[in-house]
C-alpha cells in the first residue's frame, strides 16, 4: 500500500509540474481556446496527491485499519494470555498485595559479631548492602555494658580486633535486663543494622538469649 501511495505522489506531482509548465508556456488564445482542461488537469494531480497521502499514511498506521487495535481488560482473577500462547494465572499467596500495598517480608540475618565486625572492616560498602537496615541476631561476647556520650544506653560485643566491636543500642526502659548480664558473658542480641560508625551499631535492640553468669 505504501508504494502505490508513493507511486501516486509522485505521479501527481510530475502531473502537477507538468501541466503549470505548459500552462505558463502558453499563449492567452490558446488558454481560451481550451477553457477548462488545465483546471481540470491541475485538479485531478492535486487529487492524486492526496489520495497517495492518505495510502502512505494508513501504511504506517496500520492500527486504523484494524478493530481490535484496543482490547477490553481482562476480569478480575480470569487468566491473560501471553503472545507465546502460555497463560499467566493471577499472582496468589504472600507475593499479593494486602490492602493495597506491596508485601514486604522482613529478613533477619543470623551471624557472629566477630562475622559482622570482619565484614565491615574488610569493604564496608559491601557489607552495608548486606546488612544495613536489616534485622540481624548476632552473637557474641559481652565486653561492656554502658552508656554512650550522647546518654545512650548499648551493649558491646567483642569483634573482629581489639578496636572493632558490634555496639547494641537499647530502649533506656530495658536498663534492668542489661543490669542483669556481666562482661564476658556470651549473648543474642536481635537489632536493626544502621551501618559502621567506629562500631558496627544495631538499634532498637533486645536480647535473645544469654548464657548463665558464672
Amino acid at each position: 500500500m505504501a508504494i502505490i501511495g508513493f507511486i501516486s505522489i509522485a505521479a501527481g506531482i510530475l502531473g502537477l509540474g507538468f501541466e503549470l509548465y505548459r500552462r505558463s508556456s502558453r499563449t492567452e488564445e490558446q488558454r481560451e481556446t481550451l477553457g477548462n482542461i488545465p483546471h481540470f488537469v491541475l485538479g485531478m494531480s492535486l487529487v492524486i496527491i492526496i489520495l497517495g497521502t492518505g495510502l502512505v499514511y494508513m501504511a504506517y498506521n496500520p492500527e486504523l485499519l484494524s478493530n481490535e487495535s484496543v482490547s477490553a481488560p481482562a476480569p478480575a482473577g480470569q487468566q491473560v494470555a501471553e503472545p507465546n500462547g502460555q497463560d499467566k494465572a493471577p499472582a496468589t499467596g504472600s507475593s499479593q498485595a494486602k490492602d493495597g500495598q506491596a508485601a514486604t517480608p522482613s529478613e533477619e540475618i543470623s551471624i557472629t559479631s566477630y562475622q559482622l565486625c570482619m565484614e565491615y572492616r574488610a569493604n564496608e560498602a559491601l557489607a552495608n548492602t548486606k546488612y544495613k537496615d536489616k534485622i540481624l541476631i548476632v552473637s557474641g561476647t559481652i565486653n561492656k555494658i554502658g552508656k554512650d556520650y550522647a546518654n545512650k544506653l548499648y551493649l558491646s560485643m567483642d569483634g573482629f580486633d581489639a578496636v572493632s566491636n558490634t555496639a547494641c543500642f537499647f530502649d533506656p526502659a530495658k536498663v534492668a535486663e542489661l543490669n542483669k548480664l556481666r562482661n564476658g558473658q556470651t549473648v543474642t542480641i536481635k537489632g536493626t543494622c544502621s551501618g559502621m560508625a567506629g562500631d558496627v551499631a544495631l538499634q532498637d535492640c533486645q536480647i535473645v538469649s544469654s548464657a548463665p553468669v558464672n
